[in-house]
């Protein structure tokens, strides 16, 4: 998905989904994304195993570090350094992908997304809810396991960003991802944070304009949207 052609150098963007979700989920955001940007966008999105068109593609092991690997290698194979943008599960992976040895990065941008968890307790119920919701989504028997945490990577290594952040949270979200948006706002150097206000978990779904404006604003600095944005 490309905008206009301009004469600004174009903007690389991998977009991955949440759990549970599809590629199509930020066919919103990106159309109203596209009418903002200077530059022009080569947007790129892709389903997690086990999602979306590729539901049956779970005939070998697919765990978190297997996903995190498939988002680098589409990272290397980009033109230019890409954004990284994400949603739940989506921006963790995004995160992993940031802080893990691989290709270049310009950003990433974080929509709805936690940091993880160092303690193993709190992991191991993160990876049991993630079960029960496969069984609730009726997702493919090994889906769950792109989901289960197996360590505190992410926690640990925050103040080791070194791209630019913004950090994209839903005025009414659950309260554990409002906090796990400020811990990765305050620990990740050169994080924005940014509130859509009535919007849940799902910003990018409900309320793609704000979070297109606020993305731009991102992407180009000085951008002047108006008043209506």
């Amino acid at each position: 998905m490309s905008t206009r052609p301009g004469a600004e150098p174009a903007i690389s963007l991998i977009a991955t989904h949440g759990y549970g979700d599809s590629a199509a989920v930020w066919s919103p955001l990106l159309g109203a994304l596209t009418g903002l940007l200077r530059a022009p966008l080569q947007a790129q999105t892709w389903d997690l195993p086990g999602h979306g068109a590729r539901r049956t593609d779970l005939l070998q092991p697919h765990d978190i570090g297997t996903v995190t690997e498939e988002l680098r290698l589409r990272a290397g194979l980009s033109a230019r350094a890409p954004v990284l943008l994400g949603h739940s599960l989506g921006g963790y992976l995004s995160l992993r992908c940031a802080l893990t040895a691989g290709p270049p990065v310009r950003a990433i941008i974080l929509v709805s997304t936690g940091p993880g968890f160092r303690n193993p307790t709190a992991r191991a119920a993160w990876n049991a809810t993630m079960d029960r919701l496969a069984d609730r989504l009726e997702l493919p028997p090994g889906a769950a396991a792109i989901a289960h945490m197996t360590d505190s990577l992410v926690l640990d290594r925050l103040p080791e960003g070194r791209v630019p952040a913004l950090v994209v949270r839903g005025g009414a979200d659950r309260p554990e991802y409002q906090a796990g948006g400020a811990v990765i706002a305050d620990r990740w150097p050169a994080a924005r944070l940014v509130d859509i206000p009535d919007a849940g978990h799902e910003p990018h779904r409900t309320h793609p304009a704000q979070v297109a404006s606020a993305v731009a604003r991102f992407l180009e600095p000085g951008l002047d949207l108006g008043s209506g944005h």
